[in-house]
């Protein structure tokens, strides 16, 4: 028996049939997704093995380590336009399946280019950019199957917590994995990294399944008009400008860190690792203690707390001469820059105007991501050309850090002083102010 389903009708039908799936199951698919999309990117399982070519092989200065992974995240700052292409085109009639089978399947590809070719700086960071290229894809579709299916079932904070964990496990695992990589065989570590992106192939296969779609071309049109929305969007503006601003504090960068840990510390690749894993680990408490103050703090406060921690925080870094001393210092600034990291997510999220949520938030993590490699280049250039001592360093960071409070004052102040649980913030011009006649 067939049954005739007019155009209005379709509309309300859900996108996908994941409603009566089981929560683990869909977990299932939103975790492995973000190993693959987090992990599987070239710059956090293979950093140290990287690093350690581009250092110990190849001799670079470090002005030019901080601009390959700065030139490495090409796609990571492009990030926006991944998601609409995956919106506007499906690939066999579906958004989300084939764009994972066919990015998981070409960035293995990618990656075990990458151990074939680490002869050269640019052959190296031309296969490096292939990799993330294809994880990018990874990483924002899994973002929008989260979305999708949150919605669906009505469970994205559910959903969302358990990305949070995955994404946590994944910055805890990167450390030690990436440090033991790099003390072996540049191929044993690219070819983890093609298993690692291979890991969301077979869960797409089998688990994500969508009713099949044509292609979009009124996805385009909705795109022009969010970016219009965005555009008249003072809220989404400011928001951007205050991440944009306190991700770039040079001083402390990734690239001066390690020339410091292996030049004067004189640590291994292995106990390189471990700092990261001590700094994540660490975050894992400021997220608990956030997740207690959103009800009782509005954001203004707990900016103003993040940043200030930060600051103090990046202060004790002038103490950074043993190895010991690193693990203590490491530890209390990966907490303290993780609570700010979800202060900062959580600015974000309440800048974002309604009916934009997809593309302004991408693009302002794109905006973070490319601050925040800004900033580590250009550090690591200040430090080679004008021989600025690491301690100079420190203080930049920390007074940069301090900078981003003069934005405070100018913040929408309803923005500001929104909370968990508070009023929703009308200042947000992307919220619609008058529902559109039905018939238009």
């Amino acid at each position: 028996m067939s049954t005739t389903v007019n155009a209005s009708q379709q509309e309300d039908l859900p996108k996908t049939s994941y409603a009566a799936e089981s929560f683990w199951l869909i977990a299932a698919v939103i975790v492995i997704g973000n190993v693959a999309g987090t992990l599987g990117a070239a710059d956090q399982l293979c950093k140290i093995p990287l690093q350690n070519i581009l250092k110990g092989s190849l001799h670079v200065q470090r002005h030019d380590m901080a601009q390959f992974f700065f030139v490495s995240g090409l796609f990571f700052y492009l990030k926006p336009i991944v998601g609409i292409l995956t919106d506007a085109f499906p690939i066999l009639g579906t958004r989300r399946r084939y764009y994972l089978l066919y990015s998981s399947a070409l960035a293995a590809v990618a990656w075990v280019v990458l151990g074939l070719v680490k002869e050269s700086y640019s052959s190296l960071l031309s296969a490096v950019i292939a990799v993330d290229l294809f994880i990018v894809m990874i990483s924002t579709v899994a973002g929008a199957f989260l979305v999708e299916v949150g919605q669906s079932r009505g469970e994205v904070g559910k959903l969302t917590a358990v990305r949070s964990f995955a994404r946590v496990l994944c910055f805890t695992v990167q450390g030690p994995l990436g440090g033991l990589l790099a003390g072996t065989f540049f191929w044993v570590a690219t070819g983890t990294g093609a298993v690692v992106a291979l890991s969301i192939l077979p869960i797409a296969y089998f688990f994500v399944k969508e009713k099949p779609v044509q292609r979009n071309l009124d996805a385009l049109q909705n795109a022009g008009r969010e970016i219009v929305t965005i555009g008249r969007s003072w809220p989404f503006w400011m928001a951007t400008l205050f991440i944009a601003l306190f991700k770039f504090a040079p001083g402390l960068g990734s690239t001066m860190l390690y020339y410091r840990q292996t030049d004067v510390l004189h640590m291994s690749q292995q106990n390189i690792g471990y700092l990261g894993a001590v700094g994540s680990v660490a975050g894992l408490l400021a997220a608990a203690v956030y997740f207690q103050f959103a009800r009782r703090i509005p954001i203004r406060t707990a900016l103003i707390i993040g940043v200030v921690l930060s600051a103090a925080a990046a202060l004790l870094y002038i103490f950074y001469t043993s190895q010991p001393l690193a693990f203590a210092i490491d530890g209390q600034n990966g907490l303290f820059q993780f609570y700010i990291e979800v202060a900062l997510l959580d600015l974000a999220g309440r800048a974002t105007p309604a009916g934009c949520e997809g593309l302004a938030y991408a693009f302002m993590m794109s905006i973070a991501n490319l601050s925040g490699q800004g900033s580590d280049w250009l550090a690591a250039s200040l430090a080679d050309k004008y021989h600025l001592s690491w301690n100079s360093m420190v203080y930049m960071n920390a007074g940069t850090t301090l900078f981003v409070l003069v934005l405070i004052p100018l913040m929408p102040r309803v923005l500001m002083a929104s909370r968990d649980n508070a009023s929703p913030n009308l200042e947000n011009t992307g919220e619609p102010t008058e529902v559109p006649d039905a018939a238009a």
